[in-house]
């Protein structure tokens, strides 16, 4: 699945990002730091880019969740 998102134009990060959050459905960035190892200023960054072009919510309803679609 990450070789079809690097295809499509995600970056390595992003890919990495987005599948835990589809394996999740809805995380924080807590778990998502445990699940890629990734620094926590770069999940933000690469949160909002998912954001931006719908790939991904933020919801304060669910205490901050973040969705992949």
């Amino acid at each position: 699945m990450k070789e079809q998102l690097l295809a499509i134009g995600f970056g390595n990060k992003d890919a990495e990002i987005y599948l835990a959050l589809i394996k999740f459905e809805r995380a924080n960035i807590s778990e998502l730091i445990k699940k890629t190892s990734i620094e926590r200023r770069t999940i933000y960054d690469v949160l909002e880019r998912l954001i931006q072009k719908g790939w991904a919510s933020f919801s304060e309803e669910t205490r901050n969740n973040i969705a992949g679609y």
